[in-house]
């Protein structure tokens, strides 16, 4: 008798088959093998194998037919589309689809029963997304075979950067091959070098912009794991400042070892690098000074990392620590130095710049003998006059930090000089930073203008001319974070010279047309930093703008109808002071909107807004009892300016057209703190939390 559908209902497991539970979808348990599978070509949990159907899909197809957007048969190791081409054939590292990961972790024979060649599409994703391998998006660390690969990634990549090198390598690869790898859940610095290196591993398998997301769960692990233990007092949660004893040498038997001693130095210089780059120059946001670090300067990498003990100088040139003997003291200390050392010595040159560039009212004329800018300009040069041969861009030198895996470190060294240089010659170019108090250059001195005027000049096509040397080693050389915002400024110099200063009688055609090579190599160097850096986009798409609307390419250096939109306006800066009343102010208003405190303060639901524009009268009696007369808009200088071409100019390169002089506005800095041109548009805002935000988060 046959039994009727109700009763049929009734008798059912309404469990499905185990490849049906495992994707997640009904089945009809049809016996003999389920609708589901036999349209799918899957074998059914039932244990009863269904014949094939002709339109197999498959979860992954090869690079080649993705890539001609035709459909791949999935046939391993040669599908038939490349096979009938006779080309090769890749496939992707990537994992299988969940549902059958969730299949292969089933103990039950039905599930050990599904073999490899069961393929179907995986969830829609991002197409960018998808073309990478899925353990570098995932929550959880790969599998120890990988994190040696993004170890080995962050230590040729990241590591030699600015002062990163604070790991001692080989006991660190050390640890990883003792068992580190295999129980990484709650070390939070292998998450983050797994999530820096990452981006470079994917980098060099598809570089798109998507390598900007991967890793970024890693991160995030990370940085839980260090706020979690912020309680906990190691030397590791510390910044050491003083030497751990007088046995610099490590000759006695006690104490610690050599390499730790140089990692904890070398940790302390990484946070005073950090903290003064952060700072900008302005002192409520610098947590440390350097008069207060008694230690010395990192020594160079082969000594570091063959455990070579030496004596090295302290941030003063020439001078080592006080208390080592007379006898021990080796007559050129500054031998033992490296990149690093260098590279420190300038951070703190250039913490004196933008900390003059930022106080110009209190400062004595650029022009005197004795001035302030004519100590810091000698300081600056005699660093520079001091880089050994192997430390200087040279060809010669290139290669060799290009077989060190240090070449990106030696471009970043060298830009951040021009970029200091630039910071302290903006003096030449009041209308193109927004300066505290400009100077007024006297008719005598109308050569020592253009002589800065020069000098800012040369230093952006400086600049132009070693990111684009360093981007034709890969684009791995321009990973530093900081060389886009350095990259723009060199636009934004060449630009205001080309369009403000530079004679249109003169014979400038050759001029012209060299710059604009610079400037078109910037902007390509700008499209390569974007597969590792999330501000390269908006940085590339102003600078673009800008050579466009600047008329250069045509010919046509000045414009007449620029009228640009301010993106950083907004209605609490608009608001004015009540006459008797002190204007608001807070420290981070001095900074540029793109730089760290000032992005970190927009996510805050409820701050302290400052105040920009203040009564006339209020600016009139500052202006008095300084004793100077600060540069405005009504003032006839001594020195012609066009003035229509001058408002053109601040409508092309500042951002605040209502900008008055007031305590709180001192300069926009340059570098990291470099703004977007208020008519490319603004950056992206954030309206998260920042402190879960990553330099790789799109």
């Amino acid at each position: 008798m046959e039994v009727s559908r109700n009763e049929r209902r009734k008798l059912r497991s309404r469990s499905g088959c185990q490849t049906c539970r495992s994707r997640k979808v009904k089945c009809d348990e049809r016996p003999g093998g389920c609708d589901n599978c036999a349209r799918l070509s899957l074998p059914c949990g039932s244990g009863r194998q269904v014949k094939p159907l002709n339109a197999k899909r498959t979860f992954r197809s090869c690079t080649a037919c993705r890539s001609a957007k035709v459909k791949c048969s999935g046939d391993r190791p040669v599908c038939r589309g490349c096979q009938n081409k006779k080309a090769q054939c890749v496939y992707d590292d990537a994992s299988e689809p969940r549902w059958k990961r969730l299949m292969s972790r089933d103990g039950n024979e039905e599930s050990s029963s599904v073999t490899e060649t069961v393929e179907v599409d995986s969830p829609p994703r991002d197409e960018a997304i998808s073309d990478l391998p899925e353990w570098l998006i995932s929550s959880e660390l790969p599998d120890p075979d990988k994190i040696q690969l993004l170890v080995n990634e962050y230590f040729c990549n990241i590591h030699p950067l600015r002062c990163y090198a604070f790991i001692h390598q080989p006991s660190f690869l050390q640890r990883l091959d003792s068992g580190l790898a295999r129980a990484p859940h709650r070390h939070a610095l292998l998450h983050i070098m797994c999530a820096l290196g990452a981006q470079f591993y994917a980098l060099e398998h598809q570089p798109s912009r998507s390598t900007l997301q991967v890793g970024a769960e890693w991160a995030r692990k990370a940085q839980s794991l260090i706020l979690a233990e912020l309680d906990r007092v190691t030397i590791d949660n510390l910044m050491i400042n003083l030497e751990y004893n007088t046995d610099i040498l490590c000759t006695e038997s006690t104490g610690l070892s050599l390499t730790i001693k140089e990692s904890r130095r070398r940790l302390m210089w990484s946070c005073y690098v950090l903290d003064a780059l952060v700072g900008s120059g302005v002192d409520q946001l610098t947590l440390m000074d350097e008069k207060h670090i008694k230690i010395q300067l990192p020594c160079n990498d082969r000594n570091f990392q063959q455990k070579i003990p030496s004596i090295t100088e302290v941030l003063e040139p020439g001078e080592v620590l006080r208390f080592i003997p007379l006898e021990l003291k080796p007559e050129h200390a500054g031998r033992n130095m490296g990149i690093m050392g260098y590279f420190i010595r300038h951070v703190a040159i250039r913490k004196r710049v933008v900390q003059y560039i930022k106080h110009l009212d209190i400062a004595k004329v650029p022009w005197a003998a004795d001035s302030e800018f004519a100590v810091l300009d000698k300081e600056c040069r005699t660093w520079y006059e001091s880089l050994p041969a192997s430390l200087q861009f040279t060809q010669e030198a290139i290669y060799m930090r290009k077989t060190s895996s240090q070449l990106g470190a030696l471009c970043v060294l060298h830009c951040a000089h021009y970029s200091t240089i630039c910071d302290l010659y903006r003096l030449g170019a009041p209308a193109l930073y927004k300066l505290r108090a400009a100077f007024d250059f006297p008719p005598e001195q109308r050569d020592f203008l253009r002589h800065l005027q020069e000098i800012l000049f040369d230093a952006a096509k400086q600049i132009a001319i070693i990111i684009t040397e360093s981007a034709k080693h890969g684009t791995r050389m321009l990973a530093d974070s900081w060389l886009p915002s350095i990259t723009y400024d060199s636009c934004r110099i060449m630009v205001y010279h080309l369009t403000q200063i530079l004679d249109p009688s003169e014979q400038s055609k050759a001029l012209m047309q060299e710059t604009l090579s610079h400037l078109k190599n910037n902007i390509v160097a700008l499209k390569k930093m974007q597969s590792l850096n999330a501000i390269a986009e908006s940085l590339c798409s102003a600078a673009t703008t800008m050579v466009e609307r600047s008329g250069i390419e045509s010919e046509i250096v000045r414009q007449n109808n620029i009228i640009p939109d301010d993106p950083y306006s907004s209605a609490d800066e608009s608001t004015h002071s009540s006459p008797g009343t002190p204007p608001q102010s807070a420290p981070d208003y001095v900074l540029n909107p793109l730089s760290i405190y000032r992005m970190a303060r927009k996510s805050v639901p409820e701050r302290h807004a400052p105040e920009k524009n203040t009564p006339s009268i209020h600016i009139q009696n500052r202006s008095g009892d300084l004793g100077r007369t600060p540069r405005t808009d009504t003032q006839d200088n001594a020195v012609s300016v066009d003035q229509a071409n001058l408002d053109e100019l601040q409508t092309l390169f500042m951002s605040d057209l209502g900008w008055a002089w007031q305590p709180a506005d001192t300069a926009v800095g340059s570098g990291i703190e470099a703004g977007l041109l208020p008519w490319a548009g603004g950056i992206h805002s954030q309206g998260e939390s920042w402190l879960p935000t990553f330099p790789f988060d799109r």
